[in-house]
């Protein structure tokens, strides 16, 4: 496969850099992601174990009221589209399913469940479990709020499978863009063994205008068209 690292266009300017984003599990597995790593337009499922959680009433609660519904507050990368609903009246589309035990899932598309995904790799899912109405419950007051504690979990980004890949897929215009082209899938394109390959680009200003950083005859005389192998 060849790659091309690129700044935004928007910018006019070109980089040979790319962030890594890693993946963080934390507060001893209470939170896990699957797929891992995961695409950005492809389902996961999200579960919470709320037996591993240190902090807050939930816990205690659902251990002598197995049947009561959780739900998800999260926060980052966005809000959900759907919003979390007010904290004594979480929202519909925030039920969990029932796994069995304390465990409590959520299966989703990250592009179409938050407002904003473009922190996904960046920033990861922050959540917390809670019952629908968030406050101390009914004879566990002094346990707190019906909650776990705040959770954060590093998302590893999917790599390339497709013949072009671009990263991330929701950009900003301040964000660095990598492009994977894998010519192992392109049955038009011969690519010896050591020869170069260039990636002709043009992208659509907020004016309406098209802009390249090259003709395209010059497209090979320009070293930050150049793709590197990966």
């Amino acid at each position: 496969m060849k790659t091309l690292n690129i700044s935004s266009l928007a910018r006019a300017s070109w980089s040979l850099g790319l962030g890594c984003a890693l993946a963080l599990v934390g507060y001893g597995q209470a939170v896990t992601v699957t797929p891992s790593p995961t695409a950005l337009q492809e389902e996961v499922t999200l579960t919470i174990d709320v037996s591993k959680s240190e902090q807050f009433g939930l816990k205690t609660i659902l251990e002598a009221n197995p049947d009561l519904p959780v739900y998800i507050w999260t926060w980052t990368p966005s809000d959900p589209v759907g919003t979390n609903g007010s904290w004594n009246n979480s929202s519909d589309g925030c039920l969990l399913t029932h796994q069995g035990g304390l465990k409590y899932s959520l299966t989703f598309v990250p592009a179409e469940f938050y407002t904003n995904p473009s922190g996904l790799y960046s920033q990861g899912i922050s959540c917390l479990a809670k019952l629908k109405d968030g406050a101390p419950y009914p004879g566990f007051e002094d346990f707190g709020e019906a909650k776990t504690e705040d959770f954060n979990v590093g998302i590893l980004p999917k790599l390339c499978e497709d013949q072009m890949c671009i990263f991330p897929e929701t950009r900003r215009a301040s964000d660095f863009v990598s492009i994977t082209y894998n010519t192992n899938l392109d049955t038009a394109l011969n690519v010896q063994e050591g020869e170069d390959v260039y990636l002709q680009l043009s992208a659509r200003g907020t004016d309406g205008q098209f802009y390249t950083l090259a003709e395209d005859d010059q497209v090979t005389n320009t070293p930050e068209l150049k793709m590197t192998p990966v």
